[in-house]
């Protein structure tokens, strides 16, 4: 066999040989089982709604709208309800400047005795006597403006003057420091007044005063 007729059996071999592995690798390729994806599944998106941010409350002060008095004699200013009466008796002999919600009786007497509020010179014997005639009394101390005040409140179960009627409430607020006592009291010219309101509005009106 010469040269030429052994290349070409080695050809036809090297073909058949590529051949059957094209054609064994398509087979297998063929025969793998086919894999199927999953389909993905949808998202689904909620939409939460935004809650929105509750407002701080602006504090109120119930006193914006009172009016203004100042007292150069007793070294004071502070605010009053507008629907009050103001009535000023420094010029007499009480010196005390009075407040109420309605008309004051005749002036001659004593301010302690209808007034609902009351501010007047610090008289320490003055002091004593009402609080001698209290009963079931409470004491605090409190501050005004930078002032410590002491606080005595009670009953007068039945005090000997014009004008009160028996087991009101009374309470005595004293500055020592300042000379001033302020009053509040639920006589009022010989007429029973709402305790709890008349306390509601000394709070307030106790935050306004300002000392000289």
């Amino acid at each position: 066999m010469n040269q030429k007729g052994f290349t070409n059996i080695v050809l036809v071999v090297v073909i058949v040989i590529l051949v059957g592995a094209v054609g064994y690798f398509a087979f297998v390729k063929k025969s793998e089982p086919i894999v199927q994806q999953p389909t993905p599944t949808p998202t689904q998106v909620i939409n939460t709604p935004k809650s929105s941010p509750t407002p701080t409350p602006i504090p109120t002060d119930p006193t914006a709208n009172w009016k203004t008095f100042s007292s150069t004699a007793l070294g004071i200013s502070f605010k009053y309800p507008v629907s009050y009466i103001i009535m000023d008796r420094l010029s007499g002999e009480e010196k005390a400047i009075l407040l109420g919600d309605k008309e004051f009786p005749k002036p001659d007497i004593a301010p302690w005795y209808h007034a609902p509020v009351t501010i007047s010179k610090y008289e320490e014997s003055k002091v004593n006597d009402q609080v001698s005639a209290l009963s079931s009394v409470k004491r605090n101390t409190i501050t005004i403006d930078g002032q410590t005040a002491n606080v005595v409140e009670g009953n007068y179960q039945d005090y000997p003057a014009p004008g009160i009627p028996a087991n009101n409430h009374i309470k005595i607020i004293t500055i020592t420091n300042k000379n001033l006592t302020i009053t509040a009291q639920d006589s009022y010219a010989g007429e029973k007044s709402d305790w709890n309101s008349l306390l509601s509005v000394l709070s307030n009106f106790l935050g306004t005063i300002k000392f000289k």
